[in-house]
């Protein structure tokens, strides 16, 4: 840690973020509801969604 320059206190602050940034990641994991299937495969479905 001295190498790099971080202390005990950079660590706490950093994991915190870390931690409330996993909490917001799951919450949209779980109110994620997939579209209707087009008949696509994943990757032309990725596609046509994002051009």
């Amino acid at each position: 840690m001295a190498k790099n320059q971080v202390t005990e206190a950079d660590l706490r602050e950093y994991y915190e973020q870390w931690q409330r940034l996993q909490v917001v990641h799951q919450a949209k994991q779980a109110r994620y509801e997939p579209k209707p299937a087009t008949g696509l495969g994943p990757i032309e479905a990725t596609i046509s969604t994002h051009t």
